[in-house]
Parts: C-alpha cells; sequence; structure tokens
C-alpha cells in the first residue's frame, strides 16, 4: 500500500509540472505554440490547402497571382518556422486539391449553420433549465433542487453559450495531399477541421456525404471528446502504473505476466472508449445534418463507400470491432447510421420544416434565422 501512495504521488507530481510547463510555454508565445502545432500536424504531407471557411477563396487566388487555384507547399528542409510557400497548380492532385477546398468550404458553412442552430437550442434549453432551479430555490418549503444541481445547471449553461459563440467564430479547413483516408480535429487547435485528398477521392462523393463528416468533427468539438479523451486516457495509463507499481517483484510468474499484459489491457480499454465517442459522434453528427436539411439516406453512404475502400485495399473489416482499433466498424456505424437516419425523418420536427423550401439554400437559411 505504502508503494501504491508513493507512485501516485510521484505521478500527481510529475503530471502537475508538465502541465505548469505547458500552460506557461502556451501563454509565453501562443502564436508559436500554434504554429508549431499545425507544422507537426503536417509532418507526413509535403502539400496542402489552408484557409478560413470564409474566405473568398476565388479572390484570394487572384490575389497571389494564381487566378486558377493555388496549393501550399512545405519546405522539406525547413527547419525554422517561416512562411508557407504558396504556388500555383501543377498536378492533376493539385486541381483534386483545390477542387476539393471549395467543395469542403461550401459544405462547412452549410454544416456550420445546421450545429449553430442545433447549438442556440440547447443554450434556450440550458437557459430554461437554470432558470426554473434559481425559481425553486427561492420558492420556501418543500424539497427543492440543491446548491449543486444550481452550479451544474450554470456550468451546462455557460458551456452551451462558449460553443454557441464558437461557431459563430471563423474556423480553419486544411485539406492534406494524402492517400490515407481521414478527418480529424484536435484539442490542441480550437475551430481547425483537417482532411484528407483521400476520404475526398474515396469516401465523399456527393455534398450529402461529405457533409456527415463535416458533423461528425462538429460534433467531436461540441461533446467536448478530445478534451475528455485526454483525461479518460491519462486515468487509464496512471491506474496501470499504480497497479503494476503494487506487484511484488518476487511474486513469480504471474506478476511477471501481468506486467506485459497491461499495457495491452489499458490500450484496449482506451481504444473501447474511442470507439464509442465515435458512434457518439456519428449520431450528433447526423442531427446536425438534420438541421442543415441535408438528405440523410444519403449522408449515411459515406460509410458504405469506406467500407468498399478498405476492401479494394485489401484491408476488409471483420463482423466486429477488432479490440484494438480506434474507430468501430464501418458496417456497424451503417446500420446505427441508418436507425438514427430514419428516426430523425420520422421524429425531428425541424426536419420536417425542410419539405416546404424548394432548394436547398431555400431550406437552409430561409427557414429560420
Amino acid at each position: 500500500m505504502f508503494r501504491f501512495a508513493r507512485t501516485g504521488f510521484l505521478l500527481a507530481g510529475f503530471g502537475a509540472c508538465c502541465f505548469g510547463y505547458g500552460q506557461a510555454k502556451l501563454l509565453d508565445d501562443y502564436q508559436l505554440y500554434v504554429e508549431t502545432t499545425f507544422r507537426s500536424l503536417l509532418a507526413d504531407t509535403r502539400t496542402f490547402l489552408s484557409f478560413h471557411d470564409n474566405d473568398n477563396l476565388i479572390n484570394l487566388s487572384i490575389a497571389q497571382n494564381s487566378p486558377r487555384g493555388f496549393v501550399y507547399d512545405i519546405e522539406p528542409t525547413a527547419t525554422t518556422l517561416q512562411p508557407w510557400r504558396s504556388r500555383r497548380l501543377k498536378t492533376n492532385q493539385d486541381q483534386d486539391l483545390w477542387n476539393g477546398a471549395m467543395k469542403t468550404q461550401r459544405v462547412f458553412n452549410r454544416v456550420k449553420h445546421g450545429a449553430l442552430l442545433l447549438m442556440e437550442k440547447r443554450l434556450v434549453e440550458a437557459e430554461k433549465n437554470y432558470a426554473s432551479i434559481v425559481k425553486a430555490l427561492k420558492s420556501p418549503g418543500g424539497e427543492g433542487p440543491t446548491q449543486g444541481q444550481l452550479e451544474e445547471a450554470l456550468m451546462k449553461y455557460r458551456d452551451a453559450l462558449h460553443k454557441r459563440d464558437e461557431l459563430k467564430r471563423p474556423w480553419t479547413l486544411t485539406l492534406l495531399q494524402s492517400p490515407q483516408v481521414n478527418a480529424f480535429v484536435t484539442g490542441n487547435l480550437p475551430r481547425h477541421v483537417f482532411i484528407t485528398q483521400g476520404l475526398l477521392r474515396h469516401c465523399t462523393h456527393t455534398e450529402d456525404e461529405l457533409s456527415l463528416v463535416m458533423g461528425h468533427e462538429l460534433s467531436h468539438y461540441l461533446l467536448g471528446h478530445t478534451r475528455d479523451g485526454f483525461i479518460n486516457d491519462a486515468i487509464i495509463k496512471g491506474a496501470f502504473v499504480l497497479l503494476v507499481a503494487m506487484l511484488d517483484p518476487t511474486g513469480g510468474l504471474g506478476g511477471f505476466l501481468f506486467e506485459i499484459i497491461s499495457p495491452y489491457i489499458g490500450e484496449a480499454l482506451i481504444m473501447s472508449g474511442s470507439r464509442e465517442r465515435e458512434l457518439e459522434a456519428d449520431h450528433m453528427g447526423l442531427t446536425i445534418c438534420a438541421e442543415a436539411c441535408c438528405d440523410l439516406p444519403q449522408s449515411i453512404n459515406m460509410f458504405k463507400n469506406m467500407y468498399a475502400f478498405y476492401k479494394s485495399v485489401g484491408h476488409e473489416e471483420g463482423e466486429t470491432a477488432a479490440l484494438f482499433a480506434s474507430h468501430p466498424i464501418s458496417k456497424e456505424r451503417y446500420q446505427k447510421a441508418k436507425g438514427t437516419a430514419l428516426y430523425l425523418k420520422e421524429h425531428y420536427t425541424d426536419f420536417k420544416e425542410c419539405k416546404k423550401y424548394e432548394s436547398a439554400a431555400q431550406r437552409l437559411f430561409g427557414r429560420r434565422k
């Protein structure tokens, strides 16, 4: 027990020191931190295109003397932070990246507006809940809500307000000239979405399919998955370090085997949490797509495309998710998304309002301001 407590204190102290150092470094030069983090995420990419969701890409291209489009190149020998070098389109891959940027910006703005509508509703609900608790606390007699419930309601209201306001600010979209099939957000770079050329080419043949990808990534941010993932992973890893520390080094073969397999057990638990967060983001992403008046049955075909791609490259997924996989298998995600889409079509009131309008633009921007 003494060894357990001692190791726990050491881990807590070391973690606090690392956290403090990271905070000091961040506050000392935030811009340098952002640029360094961004460059680290581009480590495996030579060519990319990064822009804000409210940029006029055509005018930006003309201003850089590239009227037909441009991309950025990373100098392979660069060792210091320096401005990205833009250049004109030279290859078919460059042209695909530029076309993908135009499409991604258009779709993202549509989905972002849908997410904003959703967060506006949740903000109203949180405000009403907080007001009702305040009113109940002022009412004399009877068992009412506690001070803890009031503080929790206030935190939920502030969280909804913050996320609503973040959706009103410009977001950065970065397209990577990479064959990998991937899109992601990271807590280290707020309001920033990365998407690879491989995903655009193989999994998003229509704008509705791309809308689900964008809604999924926005959902990771709105649900706080990056933050929660960091915390959960740290807790799991720390718990296994403490368990190993409690083992008697003379405990024989059993203790030796546990030390060997414990990292794999921890990794399996971490990946299990990751798969749950992915399914949560799928569900909320479809809800955002419903707010954006997307064609939900068409949107979920993205999972079919993903499964077909993995099968075509000899990476056919099994019937159950691998123990160490960070994402559920595409077939499972498609089936769950199919049920969610059917429910939203039948029961989601705002989605039913979309049918009153003829075009996508009218459906999205005409129904509510």
